[in-house]
């Protein structure tokens, strides 16, 4: 007969006030001759966090003889670990008069995680908790006969650099909907040998592991130089195996999850309702893959990518041949320590003024422009940025950088308000200070695969960009107040010139901005252009803001108002041509100079920039002519 201590306060869920309050179990006597950890409920990633409770049960009772209840076959991955001295598949099976501990019915952890408000801790340390011992990070182990096995498997399925994937979790809410998406990626564009971890062959144009044993897999593992995986017990296996580890995740927190000493990253999916993260609650039905799993997989791909890369830099440390342990021979993977920083890069105004740091243009600090090297250096990093704008759509900017990990959006403030900075209230990050320490490296906006088509199409005309919009509503096109830039119909006028001279022509801008901002409410086109002229390429309010910071920053040349774009098209030393008005209200003058801002003037005196700056009258004297001219003046120089 087992004699069991149940867990206090178990047959039903702590109180809501109490919910970040750990279960305990009451502890076994001071020094038991014998114990046995009971977790016979299914759940490969579970049974190895139960392994931290095991592994500081060893040290605080090392003269114990201490056994293992789990079922089969995931029992076995528990084979040849020097602090399990037996494992036994059911429960009568277990020697009698040794002392319990019980790690399911009921569960400590899911107990904890039912009654808590927030999950703040992770399964190791609460399985070690009821336990009454330290935590330790798990630890499993193969024989030196499985890793010669494993070796060999993996050199006759397509060999190394390896990432080995997992396909699917146990519970669909977990899945990530587009394995096939990424594992091409992976393999055809980045050139990496794709190992799939499944119980099937779901992809049968990859190695699969399918009708392998558990400690087969294991095996294979231990060879992959990555392995990429949603929240699920393979997670676990890696993390404990000391294999580098590409989590994926979209309703849990990976902190409380990715608790191995390895290196690691995390992609989290987006939720759509700004919910995360919402962990068990999830808002769909758990039959389903979540909204917040359904990303396309081409950011994902360049980071795991990126991080595998930094990895083949630093090759992982041999094996080591544990000897300490008798009757378990086997070996340890060393785990790497890379610490887990959170820093932030931060960039604040106007659109514009956000393109020009995110660029490096007039930065004392280029941080944006070492991300790069930073991120191959520290991959494991999170990386968020900063922007505090008056604009509503700049975090466009970022959507699919695979550099940030996450996007901070703030109210402006001009400098010395008292909340200028108040934004550093919401986030515990710390500033990116990496001057003269890492390489600062050429910038490109990312865009989506369909967003590189149409760049593709259509840069290949050599266009010119037009944006005769701006955020602003003195300097835009249809100000509420009266012309004071250049008035629509002189525009409408220069497009169609431009047209009719033999060059294509692209026009950008967005004509809404919310429902009460200066935008609110106007025409998505310009009024009197010829849309019958197969080289007018009319994308006002049609495309995302990194798209049309792309083509500003590719085309041939840019015509535009004194605004976001035209700072785009600076950036890459685009010849130019833009508009200021020098009366923007009654009574309310005006000068490029002296307002222009700093990220408005740093290139007016370069060869390749024109421009008109004067009152309504003197503007709208100018002809199209005369922009197409000095156009045709900035881009011989």
């Amino acid at each position: 007969m087992i004699k069991t201590t149940p867990a206090a306060g178990t047959s039903h869920p702590p109180e809501k006030s109490h919910a970040n309050k750990i279960v305990h179990l009451d502890r076994p006597p001071s020094q038991p001759q014998e114990v046995v950890f009971i977790r016979d409920a299914p759940g490969l990633g579970d049974l190895v966090s139960c392994l931290g409770a095991i592994q500081g049960y060893r040290l605080a009772h090392r003269a114990a003889r201490i056994l293992v209840v789990a079922p089969d076959p995931i029992l076995t991955a528990l084979e040849h670990h020097p602090d399990v001295d037996e494992l036994v598949s059911r429960r009568e099976d277990a020697p009698p008069g040794c002392h319990a501990i019980l790690l399911s019915n009921p569960c400590p952890a899911s107990h904890y995680e039912a009654a808590a408000d927030q999950i703040r801790q992770s399964r190791v340390e609460l399985f070690a908790a009821a336990a009454g011992v330290q935590p330790e990070i798990p630890q499993l182990y193969i024989t030196q006969k499985e890793a010669d096995w494993g070796e060999q498997w993996v050199a006759e399925h397509g060999g190394w650099p390896c990432v080995a994937l997992v396909l699917r979790t146990s519970s669909r809410w977990r899945d990530y909907e587009h394995p096939r998406g990424l594992a091409e990626l992976l393999r055809d564009t980045h050139g990496r040998n794709v190992v799939t971890i499944d119980h099937e062959q779901s992809l049968p144009t990859f190695p699969a592991t399918q009708g392998l044993t558990i400690r087969q897999q294991m095996a294979i593992l231990h060879h992959a130089d990555l392995v990429v995986t949603p929240d699920t017990g393979w997670l676990h296996v890696a993390g404990a195996l000391g294999v580098p580890t590409f989590g994926i995740f979209g309703s849990m927190d990976p902190d409380f999850r990715m608790v191995y000493d390895v290196p690691s990253m995390v992609y989290v999916g987006e939720c759509p309702l700004r919910r995360q993260y919402c962990n068990y609650a999830v808002c769909c039905p758990k039959e389903q893959i979540q909204p917040c799993l359904s990303e396309q997989p081409s950011r994902m791909a360049a980071s795991i990518d990126r991080m595998l890369a930094s990895l083949l830099r630093k090759p992982r440390e041999a094996a080591i041949r544990l000897e300490s342990a008798p009757g378990s021979p086997g070996i340890f993977v060393e785990p790497i320590s890379v610490p887990r920083e959170t820093v932030y890069v931060q960039a604040g105004g106007g659109i514009g003024d956000i393109i020009t740091t995110m660029f490096g243009i007039g930065c004392v600090n280029p941080t944006w422009l070492q991300l790069n090297d930073y991120r191959n250096e520290y991959p494991n990093a999170r990386v968020i940025a900063v922007l505090t704008s008056h604009a509503s759509n700049t975090q466009e900017l970022l959507a699919l950088d695979e550099r940030i990990d996450a996007v901070l959006t703030y109210p402006w403030y001009p400098p010395g308000h008292p909340d200028e900075r108040s934004w550093q209230t919401l986030t515990e990050a710390v500033p990116l200070e990496c001057e003269g320490e890492f390489r600062a490296e050429d910038y490109e906006i990312r865009l989506s695969q369909m967003e590189q088509e149409v760049a593709d199409q259509v840069l290949e005309l050599e266009p010119i960009v037009v944006h005769p919009f701006a955020g602003l509503d003195a300097r835009s096109c249809r100000s509420r107040h009266g012309a004071a830039s250049w008035p629509e119909h002189r525009w409408a006028e220069l497009i169609n010139l431009i047209t009719k001279s033999g060059w294509a022509v692209i026009v950008l801008g967005r004509t809404e901005w919310g429902l009460n901002g200066p935008r609110a409410f106007r025409q998505d086109s310009i009024e009197g252009l010829d849309y019958d002229e197969p080289s007018l390429f009319n994308f006002v309010n049609l495309i995302s803001l990194r798209l049309a910071t792309y083509l500003s920053r590719h085309c041939a040349g840019f015509i535009g108002q004194h605004s976001s774009m035209l700072a785009a098209a600076w950036t890459n030393a685009v010849p130019n041509v833009f508009v200021y008005p020098t009366i923007w209200g009654e009574g309310d003058e005006k000068s490029l100079a002296k307002d222009g801002g700093t990220t408005g003037t740093w290139a007016i005196n370069e060869p390749w920039v024109r421009f008109f700056e004067g009152a309504p009258d003197a503007l709208a004297a100018v002809t199209p002519e005369e922009a197409i001219d000095q156009l045709r003046a900035a881009i011989r120089s």
